[in-house]
């Protein structure tokens, strides 16, 4: 027992303690893919950036970043559009689905969304914890605008079937 103390500085944590204790601050690489799908009505697409946000099941959000592809002329009417959004969430939020999207519409040209999907991909720690097509519903058909005569600049959509 005192051997253990000496090498540990002393403590009176176990070696077991401590690793545990060092995975609490673990992250894991996640990629998102999602595709937004734009709906087909007149002035539907738009030329803004729309930033895309998460919350897991625990109510945490998280910022993905814009639909916004490269040069490639995205979120245009009747169209769909993919996006690939990497980062990294502390292990402990892993293997907790989308409850929720929102999307910030960042300017006045309005567009509406008919819906968007989220697969979730990761894993290098808990085996491939993956989620296929998320699909949440612009049912209401909300248009995003920072125009509030032509809709609102946020929207969140949320789906209480996680990994359906």
């Amino acid at each position: 027992s005192s051997g253990i103390n000496a090498e540990y500085g002393g403590s009176k944590m176990c070696p077991l303690t401590l690793i545990s204790l060092s995975l609490l601050g673990l992250s894991s690489a996640v990629q998102y893919k999602v595709h937004a799908q734009t709906a087909d009505d007149r002035h539907a697409g738009t030329d803004n950036i729309i930033t895309l946000w998460v919350q897991n099941e625990d109510g945490k959000w998280t910022q993905l970043g814009p639909l916004d592809n490269p040069s490639v002329d995205d979120n245009e009417r009747g169209s769909g559009s993919s996006f690939v959004f990497k980062t990294r969430l502390p292990m402990w939020s892993l293997g907790r689905g989308v409850r929720c999207v929102r999307l910030v519409i960042g300017g006045d040209d309005m567009w509406l969304l008919e819906w968007i999907s989220v697969t979730i991909k990761s894993g290098y720690f808990v085996g491939n914890v993956h989620y296929e097509n998320q699909i949440f519903m612009n049912r209401e058909k909300v248009w995003l605008s920072t125009d509030v005569t032509e809709g609102q600049e946020s929207l969140v959509l949320c789906s209480y079937c996680i990994n359906c």
